[in-house]
């Protein structure tokens, strides 16, 4: 399921996170689909009202580097996805056991990819986002038409994140 609208992402500059996106009027999630594994964390929040997805936080990938657009599938729809927090049982979080990865598209757009076995069968889009999904399983999340200042921002936190990364291992 997904909501047809097209709804704003706004880019918010934390420290010490790369990547921190919202839907513009939602808070930030009450549920949370947690992607990563002991190198990576990325936070997707669910609206407890509806199910649908409101904010993005990449909070470390496990690898990045600079690459190309994945290909799309024929299915490419607006929106946004919603999730059936039914099937949760009252978890407030459900975690996928895989490395995220960041990749750098061209100059102004950053690839996650949550599942690089998992080939897209159906694309939702919402302004500079790109939700793949598979059988209702994301696979890759695509944000573009970020600023200068904001793919600035990203490199600076990676960089922060891989040098306390340096120093710990």
């Amino acid at each position: 399921m997904y909501v047809v609208s097209i709804l704003k992402l706004d880019f918010i500059c934390e420290l010490y996170i790369p990547l921190s996106l919202k839907i513009e009027g939602y808070e930030y999630g009450n549920y949370y689909l947690r992607c990563g594994d002991s190198h990576s964390l990325l936070e997707l929040g669910i609206s407890r009202e509806n199910g649908m997805l409101v904010s993005i936080t990449l909070v470390i990938a496990a690898n990045y580097s600079v690459g190309q657009m994945p290909l799309l599938p024929d299915e490419i729809e607006k929106g946004l996805p919603l999730f059936d927090l039914a099937l949760w049982k009252g978890d407030r979080c459900k975690d996928i056991n895989n490395p995220v990865d960041l990749v750098f598209i061209d100059t102004n757009a950053v690839l996650l990819i949550i599942d690089k076995n998992l080939k897209a069968k159906k694309v939702l889009w919402s302004e500079n986002l790109k939700f793949a999904i598979s059988d209702g399983y994301p696979c890759w999340l695509l944000v573009d038409n970020l600023t200068d200042e904001q793919i600035t921002h990203l490199k600076n936190e990676i960089s922060h994140i891989t040098q306390v990364e340096q120093i710990m291992y």
